[in-house]
């Protein structure tokens, strides 16, 4: 959030991509809403994808909005993204077969189904167990996930505002995940 937009394209150039995606939340939404403009005007035929909890409940409003965006990633992101980069590696235009995306066809926006959440966290692997994610890991902080959902209710939040309870990692999965970042 805090590097120049010049700097953050010049990074991003490096790779000449056919696709970007973003992590948005509401401390960096604006910043990538204009990176992402920026990358278009670059790259006429990149594809830009966001989620997160800034953009899942607003998804049809953003890409009205940002005919910069091809598609938002809507609540659990984790098969729903997997599935999209499959489809878009593979050139392939079945979108409306994925569960929890928003996107644009012929200048209509489509609204998928909404993808059911993960029951159990567990399941999904662990970002920390590649080591090549913390390269220089000493010199930045690093979030663990323990749980989702919020019993919080802030209006300026859509953190995890799609889950009705708050959902767990089991205790071991985050003694495995401290214990492999604190070594």
């Amino acid at each position: 959030i805090s590097d120049w937009d010049s700097f953050i394209l010049s990074e991003i150039q490096k790779y000449n991509p056919q696709i970007i995606s973003f992590s948005c939340y509401v401390w960096n939404i604006k910043k990538i809403l204009s990176l992402s403009l920026k990358l278009k005007k670059l790259y006429k035929n990149i594809k830009i994808i966001l989620g997160g909890p800034e953009v899942s409940p607003l998804a049809e409003i953003i890409l009205e909005k940002n005919n910069q965006i091809d598609f938002i990633v809507k609540g659990e992101g984790e098969v729903t993204f997997s599935e999209l980069i499959k489809a878009l590696i593979e050139t392939r235009d079945d979108f409306d077969k994925i569960p929890g995306i928003s996107y644009r066809i012929n200048g209509k926006i489509v609204n998928n189904i909404d993808r059911m959440i993960i029951p159990d966290l567990d399941s999904i692997p662990s970002p920390y167990w590649d080591t090549s994610m913390l390269d220089n890991a000493d010199r930045r902080e690093v979030c663990l996930e323990t749980q989702r959902g919020c019993v919080f209710k802030c209006h300026f939040c859509y953190y995890n505002k799609s889950f009705k309870n708050i959902r767990f990692f089991s205790l071991e999965r985050v003694r495995q995940d401290l214990s492999f970042l604190l070594k």
